[in-house]
């Protein structure tokens, strides 16, 4: 497990999942947010989700915000995603143009 920064400021506890193209995660964990390296993501969780899309220095491109029950798939041109639960990424100040650290 690891720590998810910005700005040298504790986010959240991180996992870090490698996956397949297409990726199918759980989100209301007791982990904070999940990295997955991968550049397309399948939700559909009862919770909803927080998703950021990061390029390759970790630096947030896109962020959106999918509601309860709601199957997606992101279409965003990344490296990486973060995912976590809803509302987590108003709570930290996530947005576009931050960049993350991963520890």
């Amino acid at each position: 497990m690891a720590w998810l920064l910005k700005d040298g400021e504790v986010l959240a506890s991180c996992d870090d999942t490698p996956a397949a193209p297409l990726s199918r995660i759980p989100v209301g964990s007791p982990v904070g947010a999940q990295l997955i390296r991968a550049r397309r993501l399948h939700f559909a969780g009862a919770k909803g989700a927080d998703v950021a899309s990061l390029d390759t220095d970790r630096i947030v491109r896109d962020l959106g915000s999918f509601g309860p029950w709601r199957p997606i798939v992101t279409k965003r041109s990344g490296a990486m995603i973060v995912v976590a639960d809803r509302g987590a990424f108003v709570r930290w100040g996530l947005a576009a143009g931050d960049q993350l650290e991963f520890r």
